[in-house]
């Protein structure tokens, strides 16, 4: 458990979220591979945390209490930062091994040149410096025209 100078563990707050998403225990719990009887005393930490209630029920419908609602956003931006920032680190390894690949196709032809409108130069220059960035060896003349 947890004392009240300690944060809650993300793993809590990613409880949380999915509580309040599928407004039930018993849907979060299944979701998260945990069951019920796991989910409850996560909640009523967070809540002890908080000094606050996050649920109630009321005629066996279950709501969000306005302490939730002011939480609930930050926790899944948050929850999605760091998904997002997984997933990235993931697609950056893939980069790695694609650029690979590139190298040995343009170590053979070293200069490339490529004609762009020139309202979209700005544009295509952004990509083109990525695409180097990727590409070690890569060397682009980039012409433009109005």
């Amino acid at each position: 458990m947890i004392n009240s100078y300690q944060t809650p563990s993300l793993n809590f707050l990613n409880n949380f979220e999915s509580v309040a998403r599928h407004l039930s225990f018993t849907l979060a719990a299944k979701e998260l591979f945990i069951t019920q009887a796991a989910v409850s005393p996560q909640i009523k930490v967070l809540e002890d945390y908080l000094e606050a209630k996050l649920f109630f029920r009321e005629n066996r419908k279950f709501f969000l209490t306005s302490e939730c609602q002011k939480l609930l956003p930050a926790v899944v931006s948050r929850l999605q930062c760091i998904s997002d920032s997984l997933e990235s680190i993931r697609n950056y390894k893939k980069k790695i091994h694609l650029s690979s690949e590139w190298d040995l196709l343009f170590k053979q032809t070293s200069l490339f040149t490529i004609w762009v409108n020139f309202s979209r130069a700005v544009l295509i220059l952004i990509l083109i410096l990525k695409f180097q960035m990727m590409i070690q060896n890569l060397k682009l003349m980039v012409l433009t025209w109005q």
